[in-house]
């Protein structure tokens, strides 16, 4: 595409879409979130409530960018990996942004959604879109923002 009609695409999706987050996308994201909270290398400056907001923001602009109406799984994967990238120390960050593009980046991504979903729960690593039939609808229920959770006193 030229830069013009890149620039009319963008512009476009920013302004006609909103993508709202799937019950699937919105528990891997918070249960990301609740991991990082509770790593023992967890950084309390990286952790807050704006962390899982910067979260659900990368993952609407990757679901406008992919022209979709809900946030899927994907979108979260992306964003997790997004903030991850950005989490690695300065000599890992400076590797990755010159290693290039992947030769084959469906691949990438899939090996990315495992390693992902290993993190967040590691007794099913198997991928959310292939088991659609109940492999994240398993997950206990979080509550929204702003409701108690007596779990652990966060407000989540």
């Amino acid at each position: 595409w030229d830069m013009e009609r890149l620039q009319n695409y963008v512009s476009y999706v920013r302004k006609e879409l909103q993508p709202k987050l799937t019950p699937e996308s919105e528990r891997v994201l918070i249960q990301y979130y609740k991991l990082q909270r509770g790593g023992e290398h967890r950084s309390a400056a990286r952790t807050t409530v704006r962390m899982l907001e910067s979260l659900v923001r990368l993952s609407q602009a990757h679901a406008r960018l992919m022209m979709r109406q809900e946030v899927t799984v994907q979108d979260a994967i992306v964003a997790i990996s997004l903030q991850d990238a950005s989490f690695a120390s300065e000599n890992s960050a400076r590797d990755s942004m010159q290693r290039g593009f992947a030769d084959d980046p469906d691949a990438e991504y899939e090996r990315e959604e495992r390693r992902i979903l290993a993190l967040l729960e590691p007794q099913a690593c198997s991928s959310p879109v292939a088991s659609a039939q109940g492999g994240w609808s398993s997950w206990p229920e979080y509550p929204q923002p702003g409701e108690d959770d007596s779990r652990d006193g966060s407000g989540w």
